[in-house]
């Protein structure tokens, strides 16, 4: 599989001056994929790029958008639902500037040119030193926890998710099982969990 971050980097200004966005727009520009490259027939995506060419945690960065709509934490300007009365992430729709707000809010890059992010002071609460295992801690952070919604146990990954990520970014097993543990939220139950519905697999 083809690296889309590289292969379709957020470049173009058309997403700088949109002034609404659907889900997965907004959650493909979260990971850093322009969601539409005028560069390529759009027959090439329609007919070749699906949500299963997506990153492994795109399905929880839907549902973390969902999960603000739905707790009035992310305005909508549209709305719809799917046949399993989820949010349908193609149809509904957000505001470009409600977008880059709830990304800064969560810590994640919107990947707007253009735009601009709150600044960061400090990357950890003793200052600016950092190594490389403190780096892939918060980029686990910001891959896996960062969708996650307290008052919905089933956005949490699994450890062994987490895991398996830090060990093909270079971690050891050993260290990854620690690095899992310490980003496991607070009071979150142990054991098997109900799984999230996914986001319907249409085409993008």
């Amino acid at each position: 599989m083809y690296d889309l971050t590289k292969e379709h980097p957020v470049k173009h200004s058309y997403w700088a001056e949109t002034d609404e966005l659907n889900l997965q727009q907004a959650a493909m520009l979260t990971f850093g994929i322009d969601p539409f490259t005028p560069d390529f027939f759009l027959d090439y995506y329609t007919e070749r790029l699906t949500l299963a060419d997506l990153p492994r945690n795109f399905s929880l960065r839907i549902e973390a958008l969902r999960s603000s709509i739905n707790a009035g934490m992310l305005n909508h300007t549209q709305i719809n639902h799917d046949e399993d009365n989820n949010i349908d992430a193609s149809s509904t729709r957000i505001k470009t500037d409600d977008f880059v707000a709830w990304c800064d809010r969560k810590g994640l890059p919107h990947n707007i040119p253009g735009r601009t992010t709150q600044p960061q002071t400090t990357k950890w609460p003793w200052g600016d030193y950092e190594t490389d295992l403190l780096r892939k801690l918060a980029d686990a952070a910001k891959q896996w926890w960062s969708t996650y919604d307290p008052d919905d146990p089933t956005t949490a990954p699994k450890n062994n998710d987490v895991i398996k990520w830090l060990t093909e970014n270079g971690v050891s097993e050993r260290v990854a099982g620690n690095m899992a543990t310490i980003l496991r939220a607070d009071g979150l139950p142990t054991g098997p969990r109900k799984q999230s519905s996914a986001p319907r697999q249409s085409q993008l």
